[in-house]
């Protein structure tokens, strides 16, 4: 019998919240990109100075934050 693999396992987790399991996920894995790039790649002066050139992204990227409910300290703001 073959093991289980991670996504199986998350999605039995993900079956225990009290909202679409599928939905769950995806908002899941949603936040962890969209903090990872936040987190890994503010530092990059190249990317950064990318961001500036693209406001509207800047714009779209802090809706799609605070939709997701994550919290942004004024460090990030100061960062970009």
């Amino acid at each position: 019998m073959a093991d289980k693999h991670t996504p199986y396992y998350n999605f039995l987790d993900a079956l225990k919240e009290q909202s679409c399991p599928v939905c769950f996920l995806v908002k899941k894995g949603t936040h962890k990109t969209m903090d990872d790039f936040l987190y890994e790649s503010v530092n990059d002066p190249g990317l950064r100075q990318e961001i500036r050139h693209h406001k509207d992204f800047v714009i779209v990227m802090l809706g799609s934050c605070r939709n997701l409910g994550m919290v942004l300290d004024k460090q990030l703001s100061i960062a970009i």
